[in-house]
Protein backbone atom coordinates (compact mmCIF):
# COMPACT_ATOMS: atom_id res chain seq x y z
CA UNK A 1 0.00 0.00 0.00
CA UNK A 2 1.63 3.46 -0.79
CA UNK A 3 2.14 5.51 1.94
CA UNK A 4 3.11 9.36 2.09
CA UNK A 5 5.42 9.56 5.29
CA UNK A 6 7.69 6.66 6.21
CA UNK A 7 8.33 6.39 9.91
CA UNK A 8 11.83 4.93 10.86
CA UNK A 9 12.71 3.70 14.73
CA UNK A 10 15.14 1.11 15.96
CA UNK A 11 17.52 0.97 18.71
CA UNK A 12 20.18 3.48 18.75
CA UNK A 13 22.99 3.23 16.26
CA UNK A 14 21.20 0.44 14.20
CA UNK A 15 21.41 2.81 11.07
CA UNK A 16 18.29 4.73 11.15
CA UNK A 17 20.12 8.31 10.23
CA UNK A 18 21.95 6.39 7.68
CA UNK A 19 19.11 4.63 5.95
CA UNK A 20 17.16 7.57 5.85
CA UNK A 21 19.91 9.55 4.28
CA UNK A 22 20.57 7.13 1.73
CA UNK A 23 16.91 6.77 0.81
CA UNK A 24 16.77 10.40 0.78
CA UNK A 25 19.61 10.98 -1.99
CA UNK A 26 18.19 8.06 -3.77
CA UNK A 27 15.00 10.21 -4.12
CA UNK A 28 16.62 12.95 -5.13
CA UNK A 29 19.02 11.23 -7.78
CA UNK A 30 15.45 10.03 -9.19
CA UNK A 31 14.67 13.80 -10.07
CA UNK A 32 12.66 14.57 -6.70
CA UNK A 33 12.77 17.77 -4.66
CA UNK A 34 14.10 16.40 -1.49
CA UNK A 35 14.24 19.00 0.94
CA UNK A 36 14.89 18.49 5.11
CA UNK A 37 17.39 18.08 8.12
CA UNK A 38 19.18 15.21 9.73
CA UNK A 39 21.69 14.49 12.46
CA UNK A 40 24.88 13.74 12.85
CA UNK A 41 27.61 12.69 15.60
CA UNK A 42 30.45 14.99 16.33
CA UNK A 43 33.25 13.24 17.65
CA UNK A 44 36.70 14.14 19.09
CA UNK A 45 38.76 10.88 17.62
CA UNK A 46 36.68 8.34 19.22
CA UNK A 47 34.82 10.26 21.63
CA UNK A 48 31.35 11.50 21.18
CA UNK A 49 30.97 15.16 21.94
CA UNK A 50 27.69 15.74 20.21
CA UNK A 51 25.34 16.27 17.65
CA UNK A 52 24.88 18.54 14.28
CA UNK A 53 22.16 18.86 12.33
CA UNK A 54 23.02 18.94 8.52
CA UNK A 55 20.42 21.16 6.21
CA UNK A 56 20.10 18.47 3.37
CA UNK A 57 19.86 20.70 1.08
CA UNK A 58 22.81 23.14 1.28
CA UNK A 59 24.98 20.93 3.62
CA UNK A 60 24.68 23.74 6.63
CA UNK A 61 25.47 22.86 10.17
CA UNK A 62 24.18 23.71 13.87
CA UNK A 63 25.24 22.20 16.70
CA UNK A 64 21.96 20.58 18.11
CA UNK A 65 23.71 19.54 21.33
CA UNK A 66 27.57 18.81 22.87
CA UNK A 67 28.91 17.93 26.06
CA UNK A 68 29.19 21.10 27.04
CA UNK A 69 27.54 24.72 27.00
CA UNK A 70 23.90 25.93 28.30
CA UNK A 71 20.85 24.51 27.29
CA UNK A 72 18.81 21.34 29.37
CA UNK A 73 20.80 18.76 29.67
CA UNK A 74 19.65 15.41 28.01
CA UNK A 75 21.90 12.27 29.31
CA UNK A 76 25.26 13.95 29.50
CA UNK A 77 24.74 16.93 26.45
CA UNK A 78 23.20 20.22 26.84
CA UNK A 79 21.02 20.94 23.81
CA UNK A 80 21.33 24.22 21.63
CA UNK A 81 18.20 25.43 22.07
CA UNK A 82 18.82 28.94 20.33
CA UNK A 83 20.42 27.07 17.12
CA UNK A 84 17.83 24.10 16.95
CA UNK A 85 15.09 26.92 17.02
CA UNK A 86 17.36 28.74 14.14
CA UNK A 87 17.97 26.26 12.36
CA UNK A 88 15.16 23.57 12.04
CA UNK A 89 11.76 25.24 11.17
CA UNK A 90 13.46 27.66 8.37
CA UNK A 91 14.36 24.21 6.90
CA UNK A 92 11.22 22.39 7.29
CA UNK A 93 9.13 25.95 6.51
CA UNK A 94 11.10 25.85 2.50
CA UNK A 95 10.89 22.27 2.75
CA UNK A 96 6.63 22.51 2.93
CA UNK A 97 7.01 25.36 0.37
CA UNK A 98 9.49 23.94 -2.49
CA UNK A 99 9.73 19.65 -2.26
CA UNK A 100 7.90 16.53 -2.92
CA UNK A 101 9.61 14.66 -0.39
CA UNK A 102 11.13 16.17 3.31
CA UNK A 103 13.84 14.30 5.70
CA UNK A 104 13.60 14.60 9.36
CA UNK A 105 15.78 13.22 11.44
CA UNK A 106 14.95 13.10 14.13
CA UNK A 107 12.04 13.23 16.31
CA UNK A 108 13.53 13.03 19.65
CA UNK A 109 14.08 13.85 23.14
CA UNK A 110 16.20 16.60 22.72
CA UNK A 111 14.76 18.03 19.36
CA UNK A 112 11.25 17.56 21.57
CA UNK A 113 12.52 20.44 24.07
CA UNK A 114 11.96 23.56 21.58
CA UNK A 115 8.35 24.57 21.12
CA UNK A 116 9.37 25.86 17.50
CA UNK A 117 10.52 22.71 16.38
CA UNK A 118 7.48 20.66 17.60
CA UNK A 119 4.95 23.45 15.85
CA UNK A 120 6.95 23.31 12.79
CA UNK A 121 7.66 19.74 12.58
CA UNK A 122 4.12 19.14 13.43
CA UNK A 123 2.58 20.68 10.21
CA UNK A 124 4.29 17.73 8.17
CA UNK A 125 1.31 15.76 9.10
CA UNK A 126 -0.98 18.12 7.96
CA UNK A 127 0.45 18.69 4.76
CA UNK A 128 -0.02 17.13 1.15
CA UNK A 129 4.23 16.70 1.54
CA UNK A 130 5.86 12.99 1.76
CA UNK A 131 7.90 12.43 4.57
CA UNK A 132 10.89 10.29 5.90
CA UNK A 133 10.56 11.07 9.07
CA UNK A 134 13.64 9.27 12.06
CA UNK A 135 11.77 8.80 15.58
CA UNK A 136 13.71 7.97 18.72
CA UNK A 137 13.03 4.36 19.78
CA UNK A 138 10.58 4.85 22.91
CA UNK A 139 7.84 6.83 21.05
CA UNK A 140 6.18 8.38 23.96
CA UNK A 141 5.85 11.49 23.02
CA UNK A 142 2.18 12.12 21.13
CA UNK A 143 4.29 13.92 17.77
CA UNK A 144 6.72 10.83 17.90
CA UNK A 145 3.09 8.64 17.99
CA UNK A 146 1.79 10.83 15.50
CA UNK A 147 4.03 9.95 12.81
CA UNK A 148 4.29 6.56 13.91
CA UNK A 149 0.46 6.12 13.86
CA UNK A 150 -0.24 8.09 10.74
CA UNK A 151 -3.19 6.90 8.79
CA UNK A 152 -0.96 7.59 5.72
CA UNK A 153 2.18 6.01 7.38
CA UNK A 154 3.99 2.93 7.28
CA UNK A 155 6.42 2.32 10.80
CA UNK A 156 9.28 0.64 9.85
CA UNK A 157 11.82 -0.77 12.51
CA UNK A 158 15.76 -0.73 11.58
CA UNK A 159 17.29 -3.74 12.78
CA UNK A 160 20.74 -5.13 12.17
CA UNK A 161 18.89 -8.07 9.74
CA UNK A 162 16.96 -5.77 7.43
CA UNK A 163 19.09 -2.08 7.05
CA UNK A 164 20.81 -2.71 4.12
CA UNK A 165 17.35 -2.89 2.45
CA UNK A 166 15.66 -0.41 4.20
CA UNK A 167 16.26 2.69 2.18
CA UNK A 168 14.97 0.64 -1.02
CA UNK A 169 11.96 -0.01 0.87
CA UNK A 170 11.49 3.93 1.66
CA UNK A 171 11.72 4.66 -1.61
CA UNK A 172 9.53 2.15 -2.55
CA UNK A 173 6.69 3.47 -0.64
CA UNK A 174 7.45 6.98 -0.99
CA UNK A 175 7.51 6.65 -5.05
CA UNK A 176 4.38 4.29 -4.75
CA UNK A 177 2.59 7.61 -2.23
CA UNK A 178 3.44 10.07 -5.17
CA UNK A 179 1.55 8.16 -7.88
Amino acid sequence: MPRRIVALTGRPGIGKTTAAVAAAKALRSSGLAVDGFYSREMRNGVARTGFELVDFLTGGREVLAGVSGPGPRVGKYRVNIKGLEEFVPRIVERALSDAQVILCDEVGPMELLSPSFRREVAKILDSRISAIVVVHHSMGDPLMKAFTRHTDGELMEVTEDNRDEVPREIVRAIVEGLR
